[in-house]
Protein backbone atom coordinates (compact mmCIF):
# COMPACT_ATOMS: atom_id res chain seq x y z
CA UNK A 1 0.00 0.00 0.00
CA UNK A 2 1.28 3.47 -0.87
CA UNK A 3 1.02 6.10 1.85
CA UNK A 4 1.45 9.80 1.23
CA UNK A 5 3.57 11.48 3.88
CA UNK A 6 3.87 15.25 4.24
CA UNK A 7 6.19 14.90 7.22
CA UNK A 8 9.25 13.83 5.25
CA UNK A 9 11.64 16.43 3.78
CA UNK A 10 11.30 16.84 0.05
CA UNK A 11 11.68 19.55 -2.54
CA UNK A 12 8.79 21.64 -3.84
CA UNK A 13 6.97 19.82 -6.61
CA UNK A 14 8.06 16.35 -5.49
CA UNK A 15 5.68 13.73 -4.14
CA UNK A 16 7.05 11.79 -1.15
CA UNK A 17 5.62 8.29 -0.85
CA UNK A 18 6.45 5.56 1.64
CA UNK A 19 6.23 2.05 0.21
CA UNK A 20 6.70 -1.35 1.87
CA UNK A 21 10.32 -2.58 2.08
CA UNK A 22 9.38 -5.66 0.03
CA UNK A 23 8.93 -3.50 -3.06
CA UNK A 24 12.02 -4.12 -5.23
CA UNK A 25 10.72 -3.98 -8.78
CA UNK A 26 11.73 -1.54 -11.47
CA UNK A 27 8.20 -1.52 -12.96
CA UNK A 28 5.04 -0.49 -11.12
CA UNK A 29 1.44 0.39 -11.90
CA UNK A 30 1.52 4.11 -12.59
CA UNK A 31 -2.11 4.79 -11.67
CA UNK A 32 -1.54 4.66 -7.91
CA UNK A 33 1.68 6.64 -8.10
CA UNK A 34 0.37 9.40 -10.36
CA UNK A 35 -3.18 9.73 -9.09
CA UNK A 36 -2.30 13.07 -7.44
CA UNK A 37 -0.79 14.54 -10.60
CA UNK A 38 -2.35 15.61 -13.90
CA UNK A 39 0.90 15.34 -15.84
CA UNK A 40 1.92 13.08 -18.70
CA UNK A 41 5.30 12.49 -17.03
CA UNK A 42 6.45 13.20 -13.49
CA UNK A 43 9.26 12.31 -11.16
CA UNK A 44 8.42 10.76 -7.81
CA UNK A 45 10.52 10.20 -4.71
CA UNK A 46 9.97 6.72 -3.29
CA UNK A 47 11.23 6.22 0.26
CA UNK A 48 12.17 2.69 1.36
CA UNK A 49 13.98 2.18 4.68
CA UNK A 50 15.56 5.62 4.49
CA UNK A 51 16.70 5.35 0.86
CA UNK A 52 15.14 7.77 -1.59
CA UNK A 53 14.84 6.51 -5.17
CA UNK A 54 13.65 8.90 -7.86
CA UNK A 55 11.22 7.32 -10.30
CA UNK A 56 10.07 8.72 -13.63
CA UNK A 57 6.47 7.79 -14.33
CA UNK A 58 4.87 7.86 -17.76
CA UNK A 59 1.06 7.75 -17.49
CA UNK A 60 0.58 6.93 -21.14
CA UNK A 61 2.90 3.92 -20.99
CA UNK A 62 1.44 2.95 -17.60
CA UNK A 63 4.83 2.14 -16.21
CA UNK A 64 7.38 3.48 -13.76
CA UNK A 65 11.12 3.28 -14.19
CA UNK A 66 13.84 4.24 -11.76
CA UNK A 67 16.07 6.94 -13.20
CA UNK A 68 18.48 7.41 -10.32
CA UNK A 69 18.94 6.83 -6.60
CA UNK A 70 20.20 9.12 -3.90
CA UNK A 71 20.71 8.54 -0.20
CA UNK A 72 18.52 10.74 2.00
CA UNK A 73 18.12 9.33 5.48
CA UNK A 74 14.75 9.80 7.20
CA UNK A 75 16.48 9.26 10.53
CA UNK A 76 19.97 8.64 11.87
CA UNK A 77 20.39 4.94 11.10
CA UNK A 78 23.69 3.25 11.88
CA UNK A 79 26.00 2.12 14.67
CA UNK A 80 25.84 3.95 17.98
CA UNK A 81 28.79 6.14 18.98
CA UNK A 82 31.81 4.16 20.20
CA UNK A 83 35.59 3.84 20.29
CA UNK A 84 38.06 0.91 20.14
CA UNK A 85 35.90 -1.05 17.68
CA UNK A 86 37.06 -3.28 14.84
CA UNK A 87 36.77 -1.98 11.28
CA UNK A 88 38.00 -3.46 8.01
CA UNK A 89 37.10 -3.70 4.33
CA UNK A 90 35.47 -6.96 3.23
CA UNK A 91 36.86 -7.38 -0.28
CA UNK A 92 34.68 -10.36 -1.14
CA UNK A 93 31.44 -8.53 -0.46
CA UNK A 94 32.68 -5.00 -1.27
CA UNK A 95 31.60 -3.59 2.09
CA UNK A 96 33.15 -2.13 5.22
CA UNK A 97 32.57 -4.30 8.29
CA UNK A 98 32.37 -2.98 11.87
CA UNK A 99 32.23 -4.97 15.09
CA UNK A 100 31.91 -4.13 18.79
CA UNK A 101 33.66 -1.30 20.59
CA UNK A 102 33.46 0.81 23.71
CA UNK A 103 30.38 3.06 23.96
CA UNK A 104 31.49 4.52 27.28
CA UNK A 105 29.95 1.64 29.21
CA UNK A 106 29.77 -2.13 28.76
CA UNK A 107 31.36 -3.12 25.41
CA UNK A 108 29.27 -3.90 22.35
CA UNK A 109 28.84 -7.08 20.27
CA UNK A 110 26.97 -5.82 17.21
CA UNK A 111 28.07 -6.28 13.59
CA UNK A 112 27.37 -3.65 10.91
CA UNK A 113 28.29 -3.24 7.28
CA UNK A 114 28.55 -0.11 5.13
CA UNK A 115 27.97 -0.40 1.37
CA UNK A 116 28.76 3.19 0.47
CA UNK A 117 25.46 4.88 1.30
CA UNK A 118 23.85 2.97 4.17
CA UNK A 119 24.73 1.18 7.41
CA UNK A 120 22.97 -2.17 8.00
CA UNK A 121 23.17 -4.28 11.15
CA UNK A 122 23.95 -7.75 9.83
CA UNK A 123 24.39 -9.75 13.05
CA UNK A 124 23.93 -9.54 16.80
CA UNK A 125 25.40 -12.98 17.52
CA UNK A 126 29.00 -14.15 17.21
CA UNK A 127 32.02 -12.93 19.20
CA UNK A 128 31.29 -11.81 22.73
CA UNK A 129 31.07 -8.10 23.52
CA UNK A 130 34.53 -6.51 23.43
CA UNK A 131 36.68 -3.52 22.68
CA UNK A 132 40.27 -3.18 21.46
CA UNK A 133 39.86 -6.05 19.00
CA UNK A 134 41.46 -6.23 15.55
CA UNK A 135 40.09 -7.38 12.20
CA UNK A 136 41.56 -8.02 8.75
CA UNK A 137 40.26 -9.41 5.47
CA UNK A 138 41.77 -12.69 4.28
CA UNK A 139 41.30 -12.81 0.47
CA UNK A 140 42.52 -16.42 0.31
CA UNK A 141 39.58 -17.57 2.41
CA UNK A 142 37.26 -14.69 1.36
CA UNK A 143 36.56 -14.03 5.02
CA UNK A 144 37.15 -11.36 7.63
CA UNK A 145 39.29 -12.53 10.56
CA UNK A 146 38.78 -11.14 14.08
CA UNK A 147 41.15 -11.75 16.98
CA UNK A 148 41.18 -10.85 20.66
CA UNK A 149 40.13 -7.70 22.43
CA UNK A 150 39.05 -7.08 26.00
CA UNK A 151 35.89 -6.98 28.06
CA UNK A 152 36.58 -4.99 31.19
CA UNK A 153 39.79 -6.41 32.68
CA UNK A 154 39.37 -9.72 30.84
CA UNK A 155 41.67 -10.06 27.81
CA UNK A 156 40.51 -12.37 25.01
CA UNK A 157 42.38 -14.79 22.74
CA UNK A 158 39.68 -16.20 20.47
CA UNK A 159 39.73 -16.10 16.66
CA UNK A 160 36.57 -15.66 14.56
CA UNK A 161 35.81 -15.46 10.86
CA UNK A 162 32.97 -13.67 9.03
CA UNK A 163 31.63 -15.16 5.77
CA UNK A 164 29.16 -12.38 4.93
CA UNK A 165 26.24 -13.81 6.87
CA UNK A 166 27.51 -15.21 10.17
CA UNK A 167 30.47 -15.40 12.53
CA UNK A 168 32.23 -18.71 13.16
CA UNK A 169 34.78 -19.30 15.92
CA UNK A 170 37.79 -20.95 14.28
CA UNK A 171 40.25 -21.08 17.20
CA UNK A 172 40.54 -20.49 20.93
CA UNK A 173 44.29 -21.10 21.13
CA UNK A 174 47.14 -19.21 19.50
CA UNK A 175 48.57 -15.78 20.37
CA UNK A 176 48.32 -14.69 23.99
CA UNK A 177 45.16 -12.84 25.02
CA UNK A 178 45.43 -9.11 24.29
CA UNK A 179 43.77 -5.92 23.10
CA UNK A 180 44.96 -2.91 21.14
CA UNK A 181 46.94 -5.06 18.69
CA UNK A 182 47.24 -4.77 14.90
CA UNK A 183 46.05 -7.32 12.35
CA UNK A 184 46.78 -7.28 8.60
CA UNK A 185 46.95 -9.64 5.63
CA UNK A 186 50.43 -10.52 4.35
CA UNK A 187 49.97 -11.06 0.62
CA UNK A 188 53.47 -12.44 0.09
CA UNK A 189 52.99 -15.20 2.68
CA UNK A 190 49.23 -15.58 2.16
CA UNK A 191 48.39 -15.29 5.83
CA UNK A 192 47.10 -12.85 8.43
CA UNK A 193 49.76 -11.19 10.59
CA UNK A 194 49.29 -9.98 14.17
CA UNK A 195 51.60 -7.62 16.04
CA UNK A 196 51.75 -6.10 19.51
CA UNK A 197 48.94 -5.26 21.88
CA UNK A 198 48.50 -5.16 25.65
CA UNK A 199 48.16 -8.34 27.68
CA UNK A 200 47.40 -9.07 31.30
CA UNK A 201 50.67 -7.76 32.67
CA UNK A 202 52.45 -5.76 29.99
CA UNK A 203 52.78 -4.62 26.39
CA UNK A 204 53.35 -7.39 23.89
CA UNK A 205 55.80 -6.97 21.01
CA UNK A 206 55.97 -10.28 19.19
CA UNK A 207 55.05 -10.83 15.56
CA UNK A 208 52.62 -13.69 14.99
CA UNK A 209 51.33 -15.25 11.75
CA UNK A 210 47.77 -16.54 11.94
CA UNK A 211 47.23 -19.09 9.17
Amino acid sequence: MLTLSAALPYSLGELAIIIPPKFKGEVADSTSITRCANLQTMRTNIWTDGICSTYETNRLAKRCRRVHCVMRSMQHIGPSSRTSHGLTYDGARKRVLLFGGDPGGPPLADTWDWHGTLWTQVADTGPSARQGLAMAFDPTASRVVLFGGASGSNFLADTWSWDGSEWTQVADTGPAARSGHALAYDDARKCVVLFGGRGTANLLGELVWIR
